[in-house]
């Protein structure tokens, strides 16, 4: 197949006028190509989006905790140009999680043809800063409680694969340790300083949830969690939307990062995603 016509992404380059050509799964040249045509015209060519941090869309949220939810969310996420996701649970009831992360479980193991493929989990509750929980439930926002971790990682047979945890509370230097030794340790929703993050990411902790945003802001005497993660994490993400950040902190972040690819551009969407103006939950 080739497809034509299109303003195609080129590394290194940015976009270009030119073509595509394909055989079965695999891209075979640039600007040249036989067989079937698809035409691009007024359409952006570019690999698959990888979205590991997104609560829901179209109306379904990962915590409703049903495969009907899951599958509309997949099918909606490939309508936009991601081919696979990690599904995002928030902090919130413990019957409420367990329900949510054994539908995912099922799913993970089951995708439904034609869309996004759910590639494990990111848990990004209940183990967060209730004084920086953002849209979580304040109640739902505990210390880490490896009993309940435990349930829920058994719940999803074991398919987690980012562990979100603010380092403050008690246990959690230890839950970093263990649980980086098998998933992604990402420090989030946390007013932690920066000697205090800087143990997390010396503990096993290598990512950061959304910077800038549920935690203390960046100052020139007490850098804290942002000054740590850009010492320390091998990875940070950013809601590149223009309203959780200005877009010369992202210009920022990307001048600091980018170049050694350490920047996740996330959507963190929730079930509002794809609607139209309303209220949602």
């Amino acid at each position: 197949m080739i497809i034509k016509n299109g303003q195609v992404f080129l590394q290194g380059t940015g976009f270009a006028h030119t073509s595509v050509g394909t055989a079965g799964d695999r891209i075979t040249s640039i600007g040249s190509g036989d067989g079937t045509v698809l035409d691009a015209s007024g359409k952006y060519v570019l690999p698959g989006f990888v979205d590991i941090h997104m609560h829901g869309a179209n109306n379904s949220d990962f915590c409703d905790g049903t495969r009907e939810a899951l599958v509309n969310i997949a099918r909606y996420e490939a309508q936009q140009g991601v081919t696979s996701f990690l599904g995002t649970c928030m902090a919130t009831y413990r019957d409420v999680l367990v329900k949510a992360f054994t539908a995912a479980g099922e799913v993970i193991e089951n995708p439904e043809p034609g869309c996004a493929v759910m590639r494990g989990i990111n848990m990004e509750g209940p183990f967060l800063s209730k004084e920086k929980r953002g849209a979580h439930i304040e109640e739902c926002c505990i210390p880490f409680n490896e009993e309940f971790y435990t349930e829920l990682r058994t719940a999803c047979r074991d398919h987690i694969r980012i562990f979100d945890i603010c380092p403050e509370y008690e246990g959690a230097m230890d839950a970093i340790r263990e649980i980086s030794k098998y998933a992604t340790v990402s420090l989030a929703h946390s007013s932690a300083d920066y000697d205090l993050a800087e143990q997390a990411y010396r503990a096993g902790a290598t990512h950061l949830t959304h910077i800038f945003n549920a935690m203390m802001p960046f100052n020139h005497r007490n850098p804290g969690l942002v000054g740590a993660a850009i010492d320390y994490a091998d990875q940070v993400e950013m809601i590149c939307d223009g309203i959780h950040l200005h877009p010369s902190v992202l210009r920022t972040i990307f001048r600091l990062l980018g170049k050694e690819e350490r920047v996740c551009i996330i959507s963190d969407s929730m079930r509002a995603a794809g609607l139209s103006d309303g209220t949602y939950e």
